[in-house]
Formats: C-alpha cells, sequence, structure tokens
C-alpha cells in the first residue's frame, strides 16, 4: 500500500518555520490546539517537531547565570528551532511500508513525510493507520465467512475514534459468528485438543 492514499498533504498542515519566536510558535499551538507541530526551514526542509513539553521546558528552565525564570521579553529573542529537544518525530519517505509507519505511530500521534531532498510534503496522522489496519482486519474476517468484504458499514465505531469497538465490536463478531463454515479455537502446545464451535443456524 503507498502510504501517499493516506498523505494529509503540507498545504492541509499547521506548520511553523524554524525562525518563528517563542511566542508566535506558543500562539499557533494554542490557537490550533495541537500537542505537537512540524517544524520547517525556510527552503521547506523538515527540521523537525516541536512538542508543547519543549515550550513547557524552556519556561520552567532557569538562566545559569542570574538563576532566574525567563521572562516573555527574553522569549521573544528565542527562535523555535532553539527549544528543539532532539528529534523526537523521525520522518519517512514515500515507499515506506504500513507495518513501519504502525511502528512509528506508537510512540508518535502523526508520522512527516519527506520528499527525497528532505523537503517536508506532509503527515500521516495515527488515526489513519489505525483505521487501515482495522480495515485489513475486518475484509479478511468477512472473505473468510464468504461474504462481502467491504468494510464501511463495520466502521461506524472507528470513525468516531473508538478504535477497540472497531475492531471488537458487536458488527464484527457477528461477522465471525456467521460464518458458515466451523471454527476452530487455537491451543498452546502440550494443551487439550482444540475445541470446534458450530455457528447456531
Amino acid at each position: 500500500m503507498n502510504i501517499a492514499y493516506f498523505l494529509l498533504p503540507k498545504s492541509s498542515v499547521a506548520y511553523l518555520y524554524d525562525d518563528c519566536t517563542f511566542r508566535q510558535g506558543l500562539e499557533k499551538m494554542r490557537y490550533h490546539g495541537y500537542t505537537a507541530i512540524p517544524v520547517i526551514s525556510r527552503s521547506g526542509k523538515y527540521v523537525g517537531t516541536v512538542s508543547e513539553g519543549d515550550f513547557l521546558w524552556q519556561l520552567l528552565s532557569a538562566d545559569q547565570e542570574t538563576l532566574t525564570a525567563y521572562s516573555m521579553k527574553d522569549m521573544e529573542k528565542l527562535r523555535v528551532r532553539d527549544i528543539l529537544r532532539g528529534n523526537n518525530y523521525p520522518p519517512v519517505r514515500i515507499p515506506v511500508t504500513m507495518e513501519a509507519l504502525l511502528q512509528s505511530a506508537m510512540n508518535q500521534n502523526f508520522i512527516p513525510v519527506v520528499d527525497d531532498l528532505g523537503n517536508f510534503t506532509g503527515i500521516v496522522t495515527r488515526k489513519d493507520i489505525i483505521r487501515y489496519f482495522a480495515e485489513q482486519r475486518i475484509r479478511r474476517s468477512r472473505s473468510l465467512c464468504g461474504r462481502s468484504s467491504d468494510p464501511q458499514k463495520y466502521m461506524r465505531p472507528l470513525k468516531s475514534g473508538k478504535m477497540r469497538a472497531a475492531v471488537y465490536s458487536r458488527p464484527f463478531l457477528l461477522a465471525l459468528s456467521s460464518c458458515p463454515q466451523r471454527v476452530y479455537f487455537r491451543t498452546g502446545p502440550g494443551g487439550p485438543p482444540p475445541r470446534v464451535a458450530t455457528p447456531a443456524t
């Protein structure tokens, strides 16, 4: 699966330039209600991702000489690139696999995407990644039951953000229970023989 299908393009993404002031960055994050936002250079290169934690650490840090907290006036002198603490949101390129995206999504709520030159092109959200794997699971279960593989009618809970409800929802379980063939429950090695459940007709 090409991740370009899931890509939220740069034109639709809120981002900061690395030379924006501390105040500008804080105001933009507050306006959009984000907890993290991509940072790029004026030339379009991906620089990193700044989080609300980066701003908080800077606000709470003290001047090593005076041992006093930074004032907002001091913050006007700071740039967003000055408060980045490592690259906690490593970018990926278009050829990346969905499995690799899933691994990244375990630690990031979005994954920045860059081209071969390192230019920022957009993001893939964790929600879209989870939706993809949930749809794949539902398609496989429906295929085993010999029914339609269209998962859209079973994805309503997922669209509301309830992942567990989507994967283990009543329609999903009903799809399995309506399977005409027998269902085998696997047991561990050395355990009792497999139990066979035949769906009620």
